[in-house]
């Protein structure tokens, strides 16, 4: 990668101003090209110590180049030169010129890709670093507490009454079942608790589409009142399925000592509430109580 150089204005006609003559007056700058060219031992030789600093291609040596350049343009020959020499010193002279009008615009060009560079690594420096996996795209979305790797591991559903998420342990599962291979219009529902079967299991197991309630006679009554458990699985249910729900959850109510059956659901309002929270048991007392039109 070039070095950043101090940056130069470029030459306005691409013929860059003698620094030794810029103030002097012409019969002086005369006299100073004469003396520099005798010195020199001839035009030829200074033109070739000037092709000789621009050869460095750096702005201080090519500026150098230009100005012995520009004095052996100036000096008065010894003796009238012929017409291939004068070409070719004008030529070594229009080389030297052009070399250092591009090394000028080239250092510009750096100055100012590296002014922009400065300015992105001070930008960057005041910015707060922010690791991949904590940037807000990368955070877990909302459900119900619970991240995507703990609903993996848990195996969590949800409750068709209620949209509790919890470990699928934790609720009744009624899975669609078909009882012949053969026939796809007959089905049978099948309740499993666990590893305890409510009712008679099918021949073809219990792999299939499944709806998941809550083990309370309160998400039992909500899923059948609401016809959520028919929904899910697509297919009517039996009044005898849901008369074993029923009974399934009022066993285990009274195993625990709880009674839910005065509860009333409060669904929350907008998205569906297992990406935010499940909605609220609440006792009709309370409802009353905070105003709520049920």
């Amino acid at each position: 990668m070039r070095p950043t150089l101090r940056a130069r204005k470029p030459p306005s006609a691409s013929v860059a101003r003698d620094p030794l003559s810029a103030s002097s007056s012409p019969s002086l700058t005369s006299s100073l090209s004469d003396a520099i060219v005798d010195l020199a031992g001839g035009i030829d030789a200074v033109l070739d110590i000037a092709e000789t600093h621009a050869r460095e291609r750096t702005s201080a040596s090519l500026g150098v180049a230009v100005s012995l350049a520009r004095h052996a343009e100036r000096a008065r020959q010894p003796s009238a030169p012929s017409a291939s020499t004068l070409s070719s010193s004008r030529r070594r002279i229009d080389d030297i010129e052009r070399d250092y009008a591009q090394v000028t615009m080239e250092d510009s060009f750096y100055t100012e890709i590296s002014r922009a560079a400065r300015a992105i690594r001070r930008r960057d420096k005041a910015k707060p670093k922010v690791r991949a996996r904590d940037r807000a795209c990368n955070q877990p979305k909302a459900r119900q507490g619970l991240r995507k790797s703990d609903v993996r591991d848990i195996h969590a559903r949800s409750c068709v009454a209620c949209e509790r998420l919890a470990a699928q342990g934790e609720f009744f599962r009624v899975v669609r079942v078909k009882l012949r291979a053969d026939d796809a219009d007959e089905d049978e529902m099948v309740v499993k608790d666990g590893e305890r079967y409510v009712s008679r299991m099918s021949e073809s197991g219990t792999n299939g589409r499944s709806a998941y309630v809550c083990k309370t006679r309160a998400c039992v009554d909500r899923a059948v009142r609401v016809n959520a458990i028919a929904r899910i699985l697509r297919v009517n249910i039996p009044q005898s399925l849901c008369a074993t729900l029923k009974a399934e959850a009022t066993a285990f109510e009274e195993a625990n000592g709880v009674d839910t059956r005065p509860l009333l659901y409060l669904r929350p309002e907008g998205a569906s509430a297992r990406w935010t929270a499940p909605g609220e048991w609440v006792a009709r007392e309370d409802i009353r109580a905070r105003g709520i039109k049920w």
